[in-house]
C-alpha cells in the first residue's frame, strides 16, 4: 500500500510540476507581466500555498512551495512569513521553536 501511495505522490508531483511549467510559459507569453516580476501579476501577491496536511510528504511540500515562490517572484525574505501560516502539526512546532534570529 505504501508503495502505491508513494507512486501516486510522485505522479501528482510530476503533474504539478508540469502545470507550473505551463503557468510559467503562459505568464511569460502574457503582456500583463510587469517588469517588477510576478508579484504584481494578477493575484500573485495574495496567492497562497496549500495548507500542509498530516498526510503530505514534507519534502514534496517544501519543493512545491519553493517552485511557487520562484514562479510568483516572492522575495526570499518573505518566504518564511508566507510559509509559516500554512504549517501544521510537527512542522509548525518546529517552526515555533526557532528564534527570530534563525
Amino acid at each position: 500500500m505504501d508503495c502505491i501511495l508513494q507512486q501516486l505522490a510522485f505522479e501528482l508531483y510530476e503533474i504539478f510540476g508540469r502545470l507550473l511549467e505551463l503557468e510559467r510559459d503562459h505568464i511569460a507569453q502574457s503582456n500583463t507581466r510587469p517588469m517588477g516580476g510576478l508579484d504584481h501579476y494578477q493575484g500573485a501577491r495574495h496567492s497562497r500555498v496549500p495548507r500542509l496536511k498530516a498526510t503530505d510528504d514534507i519534502d514534496i511540500y517544501f519543493k512545491t512551495f519553493d517552485n511557487l515562490a520562484k514562479i510568483y517572484g516572492w522575495p526570499e525574505a518573505e518566504w518564511a512569513a508566507r510559509l509559516a501560516p500554512e504549517l501544521t502539526g510537527e512542522a509548525r512546532a518546529a517552526y515555533a521553536s526557532l528564534s527570530l534570529d534563525d
